[in-house]
């Protein structure tokens, strides 16, 4: 995925923010690469954000630091790097996750959702905070999700299955549109308090009172 970091505007939502030199094409290259990513990961969950440098990176690959200028332009490309493996292992979970709100209530269904959603953020944010907090939408799950025409697995279709079967508990007429509000809604709540109130992800009262927030729309009258 290119960044669009070259045109001097902000990347999509979904886009990757800073853009690898190239793509390694063989077994060996592959391996470097992945051997950067993991470093990166490495200190990023061991040491802190403030100990990531290129040096140190190529140290604990146990790499020359001009591999790591084959591949990638600067230490920020590499944490893309990482984000884009992290987002892209959540997505394939996310994925699996129609099975499980089928066996629960809607309540706690909802929860779960939700639930997910601010865990997913707050482990990203404790990665790298400063560089999450700038490049958050880069990472967004419903993009990615909505980028394969093919894939049937999108979240508003999952929760608009969930509440087609509590039809009649609901106040709300229509299924699905009360999904892609609840869906969008949240995302759009949760951006925002990344920008304004980050400390909130991670609140519990913060997932309680979102989850109250769409029950109430979609139960009481």
């Amino acid at each position: 995925m290119r960044g669009s970091g070259e045109r001097g505007q902000e990347p999509r939502a979904g886009e990757r923010p800073t853009a690898p030199r190239k793509l390694p094409q063989q077994e060996r290259s592959r391996a470097l690469v992945a051997s950067l990513r993991e470093a990166c990961l490495h200190i990023l969950d061991e040491e802190g954000a403030a100990a990531l440098t290129t040096n140190r990176i190529a140290e604990v690959a146990g790499v020359a630091i001009g591999s790591i200028y084959q591949y990638f332009p600067n230490k920020e490309a590499i944490v893309a790097e990482v984000y884009e493996e992290v987002s892209e292992a959540e997505l394939r979970s996310m994925r699996e996750i129609g099975e499980q709100l089928r066996q629960l209530s809607l309540e706690d269904a909802i929860r779960l959702i939700i639930e997910r959603a601010l865990a997913r953020e707050n482990r990203l944010m404790k990665l790298h905070r400063e560089f999450y907090r700038r490049h958050y939408r880069s990472f967004d799950l419903t993009a990615r999700w909505g980028r394969d025409a093919h894939d049937p697995a999108v979240a508003v279709d999952a929760l608009t299955g969930l509440l087609e079967r509590e039809r009649q508990k609901l106040r709300v007429r229509d299924p699905r549109l009360a999904a892609f509000l609840i869906a969008r809604g949240m995302r759009a709540i949760i951006w925002l308090t990344l920008e304004e109130r980050p400390e909130y992800i991670s609140d519990p009262a913060f997932l309680d009172e979102l989850v109250d927030l769409s029950l109430r729309y979609l139960l009481e009258a």
